[in-house]
């Protein structure tokens, strides 16, 4: 049984606060010194965890929730994929109960000896979350926190989802949902080799595995799930603009995305995880209110094991600041030694 912790998010006239526990003692941080990495990768600083800290006990009872049936995946292609290590990608279909088809590209990369993360990507969820372009912004930042998994023995697999996107459909978000958790669960099954089976991703990417917690499931085998900047009560956005309404409302978007319907919190979640370690990551530069408020919210209903830590120097691309890539890549860390 894992010790329960518990970082809290206050927001305020723009201040923010935040409190631990764990098991009724204080803790004093949540990143601990990384460990040396047998590959050079480029230095990465841990932002230093703020000195004001308060208990804040977990009272919420747990909610069992209904896990929704998952789907299907079919493998079209296997190949290589070119980038520095050789990366295998393959091209499946996912097939889920009462929507359309979606194909997703996963690119692997990484031996699985020191375990295996997937990561996903923010919006509909069609880029890479390795950059390939040293031109795009934060490409060293992310690079490195992805050299450092590599080089502690990591498989990385991205979920990389095609045109027009995981979030596309005649379906709600919850509904939608069981697209990425279908890609999780197949992934442990086909290409988790032991040690620590882990999730990470920003905004749109952190729905992604939120929403795979919440209703289908994966928390019996995701031993942390790094939600950062998010996630978004309703991660489908339309001409830039959250599809919220009043915290509640998913709005319908354009024809694009089809229908919208099912916010995070409203339809019977899951929010008892005694398997994983769910660790929510917010830039002190965030610009969007309504993903403060969903990052909250999600993070005070549930009932187990759990931190929340303000990043600074941050916005809302968490892993592609300095300060952001360090602290995602030392909650790995932590959680290996746990």
């Amino acid at each position: 049984m894992r010790s329960t912790s518990a970082w809290l998010l206050l927001l305020g006239l723009g201040t923010f606060m935040i409190a631990a526990c764990s098991g009724g003692e204080t803790v004093s941080t949540l990143i601990p010194t990384p460990a040396p990495t047998a590959a050079p990768a480029p230095a990465l600083t841990v932002p230093a965890a703020s000195p004001t800290l308060q208990p804040t006990p977990i009272s919420t009872p747990p909610s069992a929730g209904d896990a929704r049936p998952l789907g299907k995946v079919e493998t079209i292609s296997d190949h290589r994929c070119g980038g520095p290590f050789g990366d295998r990608c393959l091209d499946v279909i996912v097939t889920c109960p009462g929507i359309s088809d979606a194909a997703v590209t996963l690119r692997v990369t990484g031996t699985g000896i020191g375990g295996t993360a997937v990561l996903t990507t923010a919006s509909n969820g069609t880029s890479t979350y390795r950059p390939t372009d040293e031109s795009v912004e934060g490409y060293e930042n992310v690079v490195g926190m992805t050299d450092a998994l590599l080089a502690d023995g990591y498989r990385l697999v991205e979920l990389i989802w095609r045109q027009p996107g995981v979030w596309d459909g005649r379906g709600g978000s919850i509904t939608l949902a069981c697209r990425p958790a279908t890609a999780i669960r197949w992934v442990y099954d086909n290409f988790y080799e032991g040690a620590l089976y882990l999730a990470q991703g920003t905004s749109g990417g952190s729905a992604q595995i939120a929403f795979s917690l919440a209703y289908y499931g994966v928390d019996d085998i995701l031993g942390l799930a790094n939600l950062a900047s998010g996630p978004p009560p309703c991660p489908i956005s339309t001409d830039g603009r959250l599809n919220i309404r009043d915290n509640i409302d998913c709005l319908v978007g354009g024809q694009l995305w089809g229908e919208s319907t099912e916010p995070m919190l409203f339809g019977n979640p899951k929010l008892h995880y005694p398997n994983t370690a769910v660790r929510f990551f917010i830039g002190e530069l965030e610009p969007t209110e309504e993903i403060i408020k969903s990052a909250n919210a999600y993070y005070d209903r549930i009932s187990s094991e759990k931190s929340m830590l303000v990043v600074p120097n941050t916005g809302h691309a968490m892993n592609k600041t300095a300060e952001g890539a360090a602290a995602l890549l030392a909650s790995i860390r932590e959680a290996e030694s746990r």
